[in-house]
């Protein structure tokens, strides 16, 4: 309701008014404020700015990514019914029931938490709490010769980038795209416990690189969704030894600024 919206926006501007003085004479005290004005306030400036524009999608390239990973899945799970008759392999349970119950492989003994106190996983008796995880698979790749287990793994990995970069699970990045075709993604200075730009709903900075796929003629896959409208051209911009810059300006030290200068 709007009653009960303005007076939680009231409240957030009346304690930001009471508390930026107090901090502003907590910075003034520590010698901060320089970086403050400097640099930490621009960068927030700059990433609203950022979230506000967005970034381009190419919405005909990522239809045909999302249907090339759409074939793929389809193509590995035609080669997995070879070997087995359907089953829910992304449900760890069944996993487990086909791996150890139909198939007995052997255990790779990696258990999942709920393996605490159980006496028949310690007797190496039960199943129940094998992981099947892909650290799990990979191993169990090595213990066996057995095709399924490679299947299952690539399965694993063609979903996970569908369902995190594309249009499977929840919606991957497709959920994110906006009526006017771009993602305006959360841009946030100092986001992350080593104080580095962060990005998130979604994550722009984790996209996989360099993957080559023949059929849509790129080596890019997934950086290649983003393109610059006509006219412009994309910055790739980092506060690389920011710090040595910010302590050289803010301390006047020679060898500091000698560094720099050289």
């Amino acid at each position: 309701p709007d009653k009960i919206r303005d007076e939680y926006a009231a409240a957030d501007a009346d304690a930001i008014a009471r508390l930026a003085p107090i901090f502003r004479q907590k910075a003034d005290e520590e010698g901060t404020s320089w970086a403050l004005d400097n640099l930490l306030y621009p960068m927030i400036r700059c990433c609203w700015e950022m979230e506000k524009r967005g970034v381009l999608v190419d919405r005909d390239y990522f239809n045909r990514l999302c249907a090339h990973y759409a074939k793929q899945i389809v193509t590995t799970e035609e080669q997995l019914w070879t070997l087995h008759e359907p089953f829910k392999y992304l449900d760890y349970k069944a996993l487990q029931r086909v791996l150890f119950k139909e198939l007995n492989l052997p255990p790779t003994g990696r258990k999942t938490p709920g393996a605490k106190g159980c006496h028949p996983c310690e007797a190496g008796l039960c199943f129940d709490h094998e992981s099947t995880g892909k650290d799990a698979l990979a191993e169990l790749d090595k213990l066996t010769e057995h095709p399924i287990v490679g299947l299952l793994l690539e399965l694993k990995k063609l979903h996970k980038m569908r369902s995190t970069y594309l249009d499977g699970g929840r919606g991957g990045m497709a959920r994110y795209i906006a009526q006017d075709g771009r993602i305006h993604s959360q841009f946030e200075p100092g986001g992350t416990e080593t104080t580095r730009l962060n990005s998130r709903k979604p994550n722009l900075q984790n996209e996989p690189h360099y993957v080559e796929i023949e059929e849509l003629e790129t080596k890019d896959a997934f950086r290649r969704i983003f393109v610059a409208p006509e006219g412009k051209a994309f910055l790739t911009a980092d506060w690389s030894q920011l710090e040595v810059w910010a302590q050289a300006y803010t301390t006047h030290d020679e060898e500091l600024l000698e560094a720099l200068r050289s």
